[in-house]
């Protein structure tokens, strides 16, 4: 089936759908399949506060250009706020540097820069405020752009979340297929995949997912169109592996003491 036939599918069991919508290349393909019925289908959108502008404007005029009711969901703290108060998100997490440890630690102990995963970023910031505006909305069907060729598949197409259905109508497509699938109806998608990205932006100053693809051409891109905030990342990114590093020196005598498992640098 194509993406149009699952989304008429789909919706010939629903009144209305929520098209969970980034501006990403996958979230377009969908939005795309749902064109003819602008009357049921609602578009949510999670602006971080900090998504870069090109993403957000593409966001707002496809939107308009298309005929969609476009809904903005905000995050419970402006993202910003919520990493000087709660943490940077990060690849590698040292669990004592994580608020959750500093109920373990004295005051003077404590890590000057916190520490938190990306997926709990994400989660927190993201995923939790798309589900709840999905739910207050009263729908019962959502629209996703995952596929279960992408690396981080989190639902899979026809999951139920309490009363909402889960459709994705991607499921079976490529990355390629979909650009194929966008260029063959004229699509325009934002700037940034025209200069070699292949990926979502929600966060201009993300420092986590940096071991994904395309990641060192995002952070060339943002320092060419948004160089206060590739500043950002320097500050942020030096921050993080300090602490990391200053976490790991604490394990340098145990390592040493079991030295065949010490990696060699250690020893």
């Amino acid at each position: 089936m194509t993406p149009q036939q699952i989304v008429a599918e789909a919706l010939s069991r629903h009144d209305r759908a929520v098209v969970s919508f980034s501006g990403g290349k996958d979230s377009v393909a969908v939005l795309h399949a749902c064109r003819g019925y602008e009357d049921r289908v609602l578009v949510m959108f999670v602006d971080l506060d900090d998504i870069p502008q090109h993403v957000r404007d593409y966001v707002y005029n496809l939107c308009e250009m298309w005929g969609f009711q476009l809904t903005v969901v905000d995050p419970p703290t402006p993202i910003r706020e919520y990493h000087a108060r709660v943490g940077l998100p990060a690849d590698i997490v040292p669990i004592w540097s994580t608020p959750f440890a500093d109920g373990f630690l004295a005051e003077e102990d404590r890590p000057a820069t916190r520490l938190i995963s990306g997926l709990e970023c994400c989660a927190r910031n993201l995923w939790v405020p798309m589900r709840q505006a999905v739910e207050d909305s009263g729908t019962t069907l959502l629209f996703r752009g995952s596929k279960k060729s992408d690396a981080h598949v989190s639902v899979t197409s026809g999951t139920r979340d309490g009363r909402v259905e889960i459709v994705n109508p991607l499921w079976d497509m490529t990355d390629l297929d979909v650009y194929n699938h966008l260029a063959a109806h004229g699509v325009v998608l934002p700037r940034h995949y025209r200069e070699g990205l292949n990926t979502s932006w929600d966060c201009l100053r993300c420092t986590a997912w940096l071991n994904t693809p395309s990641e060192v051409e995002r952070l060339e891109f943002t320092k060419r169109y948004y160089p206060e905030a590739y500043a950002d990342l320097q500050i942020r990114t030096q921050l993080i592996w300090d602490e990391i590093g200053r976490r790991s020196e604490e394990l340098v005598p145990a390592l040493k003491a079991l030295s065949d498992a010490a990696p060699e640098s250690f020893r």
